[in-house]
């Protein structure tokens, strides 16, 4: 993004066992003014982030022993709080994002196609604007936690009758 003059800060909450190796390559590629490591935050502050941001950037990847996410949590409550959702197209996270409908997938591996679309994104607010709407319906129709536990119970009351 820096190299195609995009103007971004980034914030990178949570933990995990590549932080070293990610502050080391942090600082080496000089972003310490652009890109900051929160570190581990509570759910309040998750939302406060999510307000704050204008872009979700989820990259998930399949590791070497074939194990991948399901659909991260913060994808979906990314798109309630109308936070734009760029991802990968591993994992489960095309279950929630639709490309150009309800958020961005594109390859990890072409890391010019991400710029290429947050580029997009910053220029075309009718776009964000139906996107944002589409994924917040996505989110009331599938991921309500009341409307989902009653599906549910409904489930296994007719297995009950059986």
């Amino acid at each position: 993004m820096r190299k195609s003059g995009v103007d971004f800060e980034a914030r990178i909450l949570g933990e995990g066992p590549e932080r070293k190796t990610l502050n080391a390559l942090h600082r080496s590629l000089g972003l310490e003014e652009r890109v900051r490591f929160v570190g581990h935050v509570d759910q309040s502050e998750v939302w406060k982030t999510l307000e704050w941001a204008d872009v979700l950037l989820h990259m998930g990847i399949v590791a070497p022993s074939g194990d991948r996410d399901g659909l991260p949590n913060v994808i979906p409550e990314a798109m309630a709080a109308g936070t734009v959702v760029v991802t990968s197209p591993h994992a489960a996270t095309t279950e929630a994002i639709a490309d150009g409908r309800t958020g961005f997938v594109r390859p990890v591996a072409q890391p010019e196609q991400w710029v290429d679309i947050l580029i997009q994104i910053a220029g075309n607010d009718e776009l964000v604007d139906q996107v944002r709407e589409a994924a917040r319906q996505w989110t009331e129709q599938c991921f309500d936690a009341h409307l989902n536990a009653a599906i549910l119970h409904a489930c296994y009351m007719e297995a009950a009758k059986s």
